[in-house]
């Protein structure tokens, strides 16, 4: 080594160059030593595990904590949803910043590691936490997850399956009587079918059958408020939030509660301490010293607890309580104690075990809390027993106490009887009051006489397992190893790893103490960086739920971080049972089952977090019904932190998005292509209308087309071109074009980019039918709120295919901003609406090019003039924002261009109506051959006569096609005034109507013709002869349609169906419950249904109907119940019943299914 050194000396005193390039040398080789010298090292970084797919095997890199250059920035929470940053998505990934700290002075950033080893246990064998252990929360020490928005994330993956995913429609939102549904609580039918409910079993869990559970988003109470803060709310809460006065009428005398104005002001008072809970909970204090408030004693159990006003007042002193009563005859005794801010839960002692651990609570209190604790041989204080912490305390506040009526001292003498054979051992009885406490261990039970009951229970009963598991008339034994003290004091107790830390069961291969101390490090750095970034502090958190709680380390580090809130950790059965651990540390958990609905309230959480619940849950459970029951009990305003692999956050981001929550997916601090992702919701404080959207508020609300006020969006009339509104903006058009003459000349619009459709909406009070249409696009949900608005419009869009509408169908066309470039592929678009427009009709164009004088604009106007000349159309105004052409009477004006002038006319074999999947002609569609094609007689009047191409109809018809047009117009005019007569209905709020299967558009005529406010989408099956010209000739508005397809609509447009003679006609070609499960698409709840057709049709539609949800009545016609024709009236919930049936009859079963993208 000494001559190598000796020789590599006299290399370096060579050339310049020779010596550069042995530098360059030892550079690249410390470089490669360096870049693979980890890989020959054990990885003792508890969160490399987690990978890519792509990583290689060969690789296997060693990561550390990166802090963002954000870090030190201060963000505004306002602007920027909040967020989760965490990197690590499994209970291992998340312990490695504490253990790794302790292991390695540094770590070097790297790309993804590779899989684990396929091996059970914690660790690998490598030393690096295993990506598959399921305890805990999943997450990376990732606090600075600021990231820019305008940074495009990556495209969605498949399903887990690897399937294509079916895109998701809105949840609707579910009945008012709905609004404090508790599913598994709540449950009637099954209630209805127990047995015996003698002993409370009526107020326990009986949950919906799977695939019949919540689907609809459970409403607020109107005028609900943003909740009133911690710690306000524990002396008055908003009437409003928990609209239910009972409780003031049974119990305001005994100093529970009180209303007063538009609050509930709570006293603090209770049937046992009418004089307040602080002088109650004095006497508990004074009575037993040893209970310590705060110290000793910080976890306890209220029984029965009403408003909650024990718990609350125990909260200032550093003690946490749970508050637990059924859902009786106070049933909202729980729902207040939540809206007040103090830990509640819905529970019932009656026959199974409660979900909490054994030797959860340092003191279990019952003040006239209503149950008789010695029935059936006390097995209900058996479970107080199990409940109870060695050496805790119950404290019973009731009758039998300190009254001296015989029955009460019987009553009495039993609890004294039964509690000597529990051997608890009374310690104070005093006032109300008396306290017993429980032993330290099992010697007093050993020296019972064999007889004595109840017995011990069996060695092999776990006393922690309680899902579903009943109440054992046995005593649960305490720990064989002497005694079981309690925990340390608290707070000391939150930090310090409990002891029966040790009895969890997992697959461990490192100690249970540094995985409890790595998690607990871990979320407190997280919520440190939460506080520093995303200013956690200026949030109003007050109830909190954790879904997936492990040990209770973000619960630890909310309080270690003094957030003035409390959680409530929840432990899925599928995994390792910490809820011991939990309570040790002095918190609050439960076990719960994520496939099942959770016992409270609807709006009882400010906060859900659920890290690597749902890539865990997924495999057992249905994700929408678990973020439905996310949705239910969330409070509006409310927020979700979800973080989880990428597959599985796109999949729940399409739900969450159905459920009308605000959402980011965000990237970690591993950059855009990491595994993991994080998603951050916001629940809308209100159902804003049913269109919840505020992109076009946000984008579009300065130019006048729409404020959110409240819980209302409000549309003030104006558009991009039109901010002053639209009357204004219509009357300066018909300055410019007096002929244009609106309400007579002028009935049938187009109104093409429509925004939220202000123009078709305000041409409706001057008798104009305007058909508004936009693309799906960036601002998709613009027609939406043209239909809710009750306007007509479609989404379509002017793309490579003909629009579904026939030739000279609209008197005007209109376009102002519609971001269409009208002369692109040589005008082909603009020759399309050239074929919709009506000859003599106008074009009117509100854009830039009319009106702005850049090189770039008056370029547009200049190939724009050109074309329209070569269209032959008349530039009749041009004036302000707005430039308006007239169309040609007739073809004269084409014929006598040049020949070598574009575009020419189509062959005269084409069909300007034949538009069913045909694409766009780059030629102008020629007006009839007989001399001029003149618009039809003014309105009125053209609505009820016989237009002049209803002659060119095809249709095998041996009457006179005028007496068929006239014979169905007095047909329907007819049944509608019997509809207006027998079934009033001038009653039904009726606005958007479809018939699905036209004719000459009698049904729509009759409807105007009775004044009926409603207007009518009329469409003409493509089976069938093609109406639509004389539709539009009507004055009427209609489209082409093949029934086997699903309609180009959105979900909940139409008030009423109206289906004559179709399905007889079209279950020839089409699957009738595709037809059927497309009417429940685009009909609103409420909305109705009218089905006429042969007697076996309607038989067969009624069983499918039926298992829609749809409520539905066969009615004889006039022709009696003998004739072979009969009516369908059908209404369909406001929301899906609660007990769907997922299967349709057989013999629709039996039928094929067909898509437009053979995808169903």
């Amino acid at each position: 080594m000494k001559a190598l050194g000796a020789h590599g000396a006299d290399l370096l005193r060579g050339s310049h160059l020779f010596r550069a390039a042995v530098l360059a040398c030892a550079v690249a080789l410390a470089f490669l030593v360096g870049y693979h010298w980890p890989d020959a090292s054990p990885r003792l970084v508890f969160f490399s595990s987690a990978s890519t797919s792509s990583a290689p095997e060969s690789s296997p890199r060693f990561p550390a904590v990166a802090l963002s250059p954000n870090a030190n920035v201060s963000f505004d929470p306002s602007l920027i949803p909040i967020t989760t940053a965490i990197t690590c998505f499994c209970y291992s990934q998340c312990l490695a910043p504490a253990l790794a700290t302790t292991t390695h002075a540094s770590a070097a950033a790297s790309t993804p590691p590779p899989p684990p080893p396929a091996r059970l246990g914690i660790v690998g064998e490598d030393g690096a936490m295993r990506d598959d252990f399921d305890v805990g929360s999943d997450g990376a020490n990732d606090t600075d997850l600021a990231t820019d928005e305008a940074v495009p994330q990556e495209p969605s993956d498949a399903g887990a399956t690897g399937g294509p995913r079916v895109r998701i429609g809105r949840f609707p939102v579910c009945p008012e009587s709905m609004r404090e549904y508790i599913p598994c609580l709540d449950n009637e039918e099954e209630i209805k079918r127990l047995p015996s409910a003698e002993r409370g079993e009526r107020f326990e869990r009986h949950c919906p059958a799977k695939g019949s559970g919540l689907s609809c988003l459970v409403p607020a109470p109107k005028g609900y408020k943003t909740p009133i803060p911690w710690p306000r709310s524990r002396d008055e809460v908003w009437f409003s939030n928990v609209p239910h006065t009972r409780l003031v009428d049974d119990k305001g005398g005994q100093n529970w509660i009180t209303k007063v104005k538009d609050k509930f002001r709570f006293p603090g008072g209770g049937t046992q301490f009418i004089h307040g809970a602080d002088q109650y909970l004095d006497q508990i204090s004074k009575m037993v010293p040893d209970v310590a408030f705060g110290s000793h004693t910080r976890v306890v159990l209220d029984v029965g607890c009403g408003v909650a006003s024990f718990g609350a007042y125990l909260l200032s002193r550093d003690v946490l309580t749970l508050s637990i009563a059924p859902k009786d005859v106070h049933e909202n005794q729980i729902q207040f104690a939540l809206e007040r801010g103090v830990p509640a839960m819905v529970a019932a002692f009656a026959t199974h075990r409660l979900l909490y651990p054994s030797q959860a609570f340092d003191i279990i209190h019952c003040s006239r809390c209503r149950i008789n604790w010695t029935r059936d041989d006390g097995i209900l204080l058996l479970e107080v027993n199990r409940l109870l912490r060695a050496g805790g305390y119950f404290a019973w506040a009731a009758q039998p106490v300190y009254k001296h009526e015989e029955a009460q001292q019987e009553a009495w003498k039993e609890m004294e009887d039964l509690t000597a054979r529990l051997c608890w051992e009374l310690v104070k009885k005093e006032g109300y009051i008396a306290m017993w406490k429980k032993p330290l261990n099992n010697s007093c039970y050993m020296n019972r006489g064999p007889a004595v009951n109840p017995p011990l229970c069996d060695a092999d009963d776990n006393p922690d397992d309680v899902w579903y598991v009943s109440l054992k008339a046995c005593i649960s034994r305490l720990p064989e190893n002497g005694e079981a003290p309690a925990p340390i004091q608290w707070p000391a107790r939150l930090m310090q790893p409990p002891k029966r830390l040790q009895g969890v069961h997992m697959d461990a291969n490192s100690s249970k103490n540094e995985l409890f101390k790595a998690e607990t490090k871990f979320w407190d750095d997280i919520i440190e960086g939460f506080i520093r970034i995303f200013k956690w502090r200026k949030f109003k958190l007050r109830n909190v739920m954790d879904m997936r709680a492990g040990f209770g380390g973000f619960a630890a580090a909310l309080i270690n971080r003094k957030l003035d809130c409390w959680v409530m950790n929840v432990v899925p059965v599928s995994e390792p049972n910490t809820l011991p651990v939990i309570y040790d540390r002095g918190l609050l958990g439960v076990a719960h089952d994520w496939c099942e609905p959770f016992d409270t309230y609807p709006r009882t959480y400010d906060l859900l977090h659920a890290f690597g619940l749902f890539s865990k849950e997924r495999k057992r459970c249905n994700v929408s019904s678990i973020l439905l029951e996310m949705d239910r009990i969330l409070r509006p305003g409310g927020k979700a932190y979800i973080g989880d692999r990428k597959e599985v956050i796109q999949e729940i981001k399409e739900i969450t998005d159905a459920l009308g929550w605000r959402g980011t997916i965000r990237d970690t601090a591993e950059g855009p292509y990491a595994s993991r992702k994080v998603l951050m919701c916001d629940k809308p404080m209100v159902w804003f209308s049913n269109v919840p959207h505020t992109r076009l508020v946000d984008d579009k609300g300065g130019q006048n087309w729409i404020t959110k006020v409240k819980d209302k969006f409000r549309f003030p009339g104006g558009g991009t071109q039109f901010i002053h509104g639209a009357d204004q903006y219509l009357d300066q058009i018909s300055k410019m074009v007096p002929d244009v003459a609106f309400g007579s000349h002028t009935r049938v619009v187009l109104d093409v980019g429509c925004g939220v459709a202000s123009f078709g909406a305000y041409l409706l009070s001057r008798d104009v039918l305007t058909l508004s249409i936009a693309p799906k696009d960036v601002h998709e949900n613009q027609i939406q709120f043209a239909l809710e608005r009750g306007v007509p419009a479609m989404v379509a869009a002017f793309a490579t295919h003909r629009l579904l509408y026939p030739s000279q169908a609209f008197d005007i066309i209109h376009c102002s901003r519609c971001r269409i470039n009208w002369t692109r592929d040589d005008g082909i678009l603009l020759l399309e609406v050239n074929r919709l427009l009506r000859a003599g009709g106008y074009f009117a164009w509100a854009a830039q090019p009319v009106y702005k004088h850049e090189e770039a604009q008056q370029e547009a106007w200049k190939e724009m003039e050109d074309l329209t000349a070569q269209l032959c159309w008349e530039l009749v105004k041009k004036e302000g924002y707005i430039a308006m052409w007239k169309k040609p009477l007739n073809n004269s004006c084409y014929m006598n261009r040049g020949p070598a002038v574009n575009p020419p006319l189509c062959d005269a074999d084409d069909n300007p109506d034949d538009v069913w999947y045909v694409s766009l002609k780059a030629c102008i569609s020629r007006l009839p051959e007989n001399g001029e094609a003149p618009a039809p007689i003014q309105w009125p009047a053209r609505l009820m006569q016989p237009p002049k191409r209803l002659q060119g109809v095809h249709m095998d018809a041996n009457s006179s096609k005028n007496e068929l047009f006239k014979a169905e117009t007095k047909f329907w005019d007819d049944i509608i005034e019997g509809f207006i007569r027998i079934f009033k209905w001038r009653k039904f709020k009726l606005r958007n109507v479809m018939d699905m299967r036209a004719g000459f558009g009698g049904f729509a005529a009759a409807l105007i013709n009775r004044k009926l406010d409603c207007w009518v989408m009329n469409v003409v099956p493509v089976s069938e002869p093609n109406t639509l010209p004389v539709i539009y000739d009507r004055g009427l508005l209609g489209v082409a349609h093949d029934w086997c397809e699903p309609f180009d609509t959105y979900p909940r447009t139409y008030d009423l169906l109206h289906a004559f003679g179709l399905f007889s006609k079209e279950r020839k070609r089409c699957n009738v419950s595709s037809i059927l499960l497309e009417m429940d698409r685009i009909l609103r709840p409420g909305g109705k249904a009218y089905i006429g057709d042969r007697k076996e049709v309607i038989q067969e539609i009624k069983e499918i109907t039926d298992a829609m949800g749809w409520r539905g009545t066969i009615r004889d016609t006039a022709e009696g119940p003998y004739a072979s024709r009969k009516v369908l009236m059908c209404d369909k919930p406001m929301s899906p019943p609660l007990a769907a049936r997922n299967i349709l009859p057989r013999a629709v079963q039996a039928q094929g299914r067909r898509s437009r993208h053979g995808v169903i």
